[in-house]
């Protein structure tokens, strides 16, 4: 871990750093001073979304380069596992602004980099050791072990208490803690019978009625479809 480190603090990285910083103060926080917050909730929720996802590539990219085994990183994905996170992360939001509960807030804010902790470490495992099917799996196995590594984030942020910085806050945490991230030990996949009862749990049961009631909304309105599939 020390020579991941070592590696962490190359000229490469710390450009890789800094110009992150920088992309991320340009591209989000910028337009929020600019427009003194006087922006919409959609134009806030997207432009978040699109650094969210800005960070998680930069991070894979510094995270590729401190590695030191050629592990087995073809770590399986599906496009119903990526809407149902989307799901989960607008349901979050949705739940935090709606609410005057701080501690509701505060779990919803638990939830969500949970699940951005989730998705950025199960990228890099080692699939070989773990052999785990899908990110799903994963969290079941790990909800535990990823909520120890999230609780000391959210407990700094809340210090720091400044939500326009906050998203720099959150690159250069997760930069300086990737050796930590990709070192750790997580529980295999058990091979079980009994069904894993956890948040994500709940939020696949929602995001399934939720479709289910689409579909079932599309068939009543258009019921010929119905008979078109079953003819293919």
């Amino acid at each position: 871990m020390f020579a991941q480190y070592i590696q962490l603090l190359s000229l490469k990285n710390i450009s890789q750093l800094f110009g992150s910083l920088m992309c991320i103060s340009i591209g989000y926080i910028y337009p929020l001073e600019y427009f003194n917050y006087n922006i919409s909730i959609i134009y806030n929720i997207l432009s978040s979304g699109i650094i969210y996802f800005y960070i998680s590539n930069s991070l894979d990219k510094v995270c590729y380069s401190i590695k030191t085994t050629d592990e087995s990183m073809s770590n399986p994905s599906h496009y119903y596992i990526y809407f149902l996170f989307l799901f989960i992360y607008i349901l979050l939001f949705s739940v935090k602004n709606i609410t005057n509960l701080t501690k509701l807030r505060l779990i919803c804010d638990l939830l969500s980099y949970q699940l951005y902790f989730t998705q950025i470490i199960y990228k890099h495992i080692d699939m070989a050791l773990y052999e785990f099917h899908n990110i799903i799996d994963f969290y079941n196995n790990n909800s535990a072990n990823i909520f120890y590594v999230t609780i000391p984030f959210c407990l700094l942020k809340k210090l720091f208490n400044h939500k326009r910085y906050e998203l720099l806050f959150l690159y250069a945490y997760i930069y300086f803690t990737l050796p930590i991230l990709i070192n750790l030990r997580f529980t295999k996949k058990k091979d079980t019978v009994l069904k894993t009862y956890n948040f994500l749990t709940i939020g696949e049961y929602l995001f399934n009625s939720f479709i289910f009631g689409i579909k079932h909304i599309i068939q009543a309105l258009y019921p010929y479809t119905e008979t078109v599939y079953k003819l293919h």
